[in-house]
């Protein structure tokens, strides 16, 4: 039995809906924002289905009031999203046409590579996983090892799109992806073939119907792919399902709801918890763009709804968005918001359709994946993806125009 089916299937009707619209439109950001509500929709309906709704632990069957005020906030969250989309197409809110910049296939490979070889752990092929990990590594690059994984999609992806040194990117592509197999780094192999793959999806001239059964089996195959790797690397010590495939070593969805249910319990007991209206809080998600070093040193007091959420109940971090903006502001900062990230996830893929630029589409296409992570983890983490394209086109415009200055000096 289906707890207030009226509200909870028209909703996840309307999800499906409008991730298969911007998808087959290829759309990317758009659709994949959106396919993390339908992910969280289809994850409530499934425990409320089911009664397996232990691992939540805030409550052990799902109150009707919780549904109503769950579904109300997730289905306004939906329709801003969608009205900021329409918007920048409705009035005509496009980025710049962009020539490709940067015909360089051989350097960013190359450099990626080299990355790779530096940070690799030594002794990959002869300690199980995990104990290889961070075993005799040359140099430990930590998060920023995610550049060389950025380096070598932008020259594979140039090299696919250029015709140019293709021989080569494929082979330190795979040769890569091998190296990530046998060392068990999952999260950085996903990382690889998703952004080889978003990047075709992206230059396909037509995206049809076919391609979503197709889409839908890889994505199957990678899934038990990345859940045997840690069997078979772990030499049988790690069984693929007895303790949880991949999946469930991300505990997202769960603590989404959890994160549900503490922000409408708190926002109608009357806690003021931002102080400003939504207005302000926008500005405040546009000012903590500028790295937190630099704001902790002009004395700027920096937002964090999970470290908020944290005064009132124990929780293991991150923050549903629609229940964060829910719990700064309550409708008002929801439906603002909402609107402004729906306004530029469709300004990038615009940004996507029209360029020619590789390094910028790649750029595109890890936000719209990372939109998996961001949209579990915080209004900010979103807004910081969102505006990172923005960001390095206004860098780029600025550097030209300062070179194009001096070269005018320099002529006189």
């Amino acid at each position: 039995m289906i707890t207030l089916p009226q509200y909870q299937l028209p909703l996840i009707a309307l999800l499906i809906a409008v991730v298969l619209r911007n998808g087959l439109r290829r759309r990317l950001v758009t659709a994949c924002m959106l396919a993390t509500l339908l992910a969280y929709a289809a994850y409530v309906l499934a425990i409320d289905v089911t009664g397996q709704i232990e691992q939540v632990r805030v409550f052990d069957r799902l109150p009707p009031a919780f549904v109503t005020a769950n579904c109300t906030i997730l289905a306004s969250f939906t329709l801003c999203f969608l009205l900021g989309g329409w918007i920048v197409s409705r009035f005509s809110l496009a980025p710049p046409e962009l020539k490709r910049e940067g015909n360089g296939v051989l350097g960013p490979l190359v450099a990626g590579f080299g990355l790779v070889v530096i940070s690799a752990d030594g002794w990959w092929l002869f300690a199980p996983y995990p104990l290889n990990k961070g075993t005799a590594q040359l140099i430990p690059l930590g998060g920023a090892g995610a550049v060389a994984n950025l380096l070598l999609l932008i020259g594979f992806n140039r090299a696919r799109e250029m015709g140019q040194h293709l021989q080569p990117a494929r082979a330190v592509f795979w040769l890569v992806v091998v190296h990530y197999v046998l060392a068990g780094d999952r999260g950085s192999l996903l990382f690889l073939l998703v952004g080889a793959y978003g990047f075709h999806l992206a230059r396909m001239p037509r995206f049809g119907w076919r391609e979503i059964p197709r889409t839908i089996l890889l994505a199957a195959a990678l899934l038990i792919a990345l859940d045997q790797i840690s069997y078979l690397r772990s030499w049988g010590m790690q069984s693929p399902s007895a303790h949880g495939t991949f999946l469930a070593e991300v505990d997202l969805l769960p603590q989404s709801v959890a994160h549900m249910f503490h922000a409408i319990s708190i926002h109608l007991s009357g806690y003021q918890t931002f102080t400003g209206s939504a207005a302000e809080f926008l500005v405040t998600l546009w000012v903590q763009i500028i790295p937190s070093g630099l704001l902790h040193g002009l004395g700027v007091t920096l937002y964090n709804g999970p470290l908020m959420l944290s005064e009132f109940v124990v929780h293991g971090g991150g923050f549903f968005v629609p229940a964060e903006l829910y719990f700064v502001g309550g409708f008002p900062a929801l439906i603002l918001i909402a609107t402004y990230f729906g306004a530029l996830a469709a300004w990038l893929d615009r940004l996507a359709q029209r360029s020619e630029d590789t390094l910028l589409v790649t750029l595109v296409l890890l936000v719209a994946a990372s939109s998996f992570y961001t949209m579990y983890y915080g209004v900010q983490a979103v807004n910081r993806m969102l505006t990172l394209p923005v960001i390095l086109l206004l860098a780029r415009a600025v550097l030209y125009a300062i070179l194009q200055r001096v070269q005018g000096q320099r002529a006189w």
